[in-house]
């Protein structure tokens, strides 16, 4: 829930397809009553307000077909009102509906100048790129490791098919980061991404 009475900056939100918060972009804990850690696994309806809720399964439809959705969005305050922001939806990763992931940027509107509050989306879009970096370090290491340990392993067995899986995972989740760093990207006006993923 918001802080009743704040004006967050902003908030990264990963959730499945069945609403289930997945992780919390650390901004969010300037943004919710309750603390970053608290909200994982709980669902996105303790972030947003009924109404948006309900427009949920319609801007998934239009970020599966044309890439992301854009527009305002209803936060939920723990006194009971709304909150209205911009907000960003992108299918992150996935081919099948179960596999899907969904990354929702949260942004105050503009305000003026000398109010003091808010971030820009250029800001936004820097902390983003450092946060995919940051993943990125270890996930090219868990990566480059369970590659060696398959060169090295028979063509065959168990083990094999495990160290397998778990270079696949640590691949799907080095593209979600891949997205995360090119929106922070397209945050601060430069690589553009298209829908897909496609870089131009």
């Amino acid at each position: 829930m918001i802080l009743p009475g704040k004006h967050p900056s902003w908030m990264a939100v990963t959730f499945s397809p069945d609403g289930v918060i997945r992780s919390v972009a650390p901004g969010g804990v300037r943004l919710s009553a309750d603390p970053a850690s608290d909200l994982v696994g709980c669902h996105i309806a303790q972030v947003l307000a009924v109404t948006s809720v309900l427009e949920i399964p319609h801007m998934i439809q239009i970020a599966r077909e044309s890439g992301s959705w854009e527009g305002e969005i209803s936060l939920r305050t723990a006194d009971g009102e709304s909150f209205s922001v911009s907000g960003r939806l992108a299918v992150t990763s996935g081919t099948d509906a179960n596999e899907e992931t969904f990354l929702l940027l949260l942004m105050c509107k503009a305000q003026k100048p000398d109010s003091g509050a808010g971030l820009d989306p250029h800001e936004v879009g820097a902390r983003l790129r450092d946060i995919a970096h940051q993943l990125n370090n270890p996930l090219a290491v868990m990566m480059g490791y369970a590659q060696l340990v398959l060169m090295e392993m028979p063509a065959e067995g168990r083990l094999r098919a495990d160290v397998k899986l778990i270079f696949e995972q640590t691949q799907r989740v080095a593209g979600m980061v891949e997205r995360l760093r090119d929106y922070g990207a397209f945050l601060q006006g430069g690589t553009q991404v298209e829908p897909g993923g496609k870089r131009s």
